[in-house]
């Protein structure tokens, strides 16, 4: 039952992964979708973990502006961060209860880019898994739970997609970042 569940959900994200091209771009204003998407995928997670009680900081650069995009599916990049910095968080919690759960979000525009950084201060990913979590399903969590196919998607389908990068700074047990970068304008 657990592996059909597993697989399942493999075939589920591997959909979604099919349908990532299917939207328009549009010229938005970014710090208002990582904002929208932040308060979705905290939401959803609270769903999950109603004990969980996390300080989000937003230090949102104030020359950011709009950027084209698909905003669907950067929101999708955004939810899935932060459903996985949640989830550290809330694995740290479970040997050190006296930690102050903190998810940073930061953006900012660097020339012609914008520059989006979310930071965690759960469990952090060791070392040597670090260049492998973008690769198809492999997964840092426990088998049953994750599929191995959402930074995979994030990365290979929706920011290269985007003509953009993502790239993690990790300590083990003391925080993970995620920086995703982006093009101002689209060139196909």
């Amino acid at each position: 039952n657990e592996h059909g569940q597993r697989a399942d959900s493999i075939v589920k994200n591997m959909l979604q992964h099919s349908e990532v091209g299917d939207t328009q771009r549009e010229k938005i204003e970014f710090n208002s979708l990582v904002s929208e998407y932040l308060k979705i995928a905290c939401d959803a997670y609270k769903n999950k973990d109603k004990n969980l009680k996390v300080d989000v900081v937003k230090n949102f650069g104030d020359k950011v502006g709009k950027i084209s995009v698909i905003p669907q599916t950067i929101g999708r990049v955004i939810s899935y961060i932060i459903d996985n910095a949640l989830y550290a968080i809330s694995q740290k919690l479970i040997n050190d209860p006296r930690l102050v759960p903190l998810i940073t979000v930061e953006t900012s525009r660097e020339k012609e880019h914008i520059v989006l950084k979310i930071r965690d201060n759960g469990t952090g990913i060791p070392e040597n898994k670090q260049l492998k979590i973008f690769e198809p399903f492999f997964t840092t969590k426990p088998t049953g739970t994750g599929t191995g196919l959402g930074l995979s998607i994030c990365y290979d389908t929706i920011v290269k997609q985007h003509n953009g990068t993502l790239t993690v700074n990790s300590i083990e047990g003391e925080y993970s970042e995620f920086i995703i970068t982006l093009p101002l304008t689209y060139k196909p």
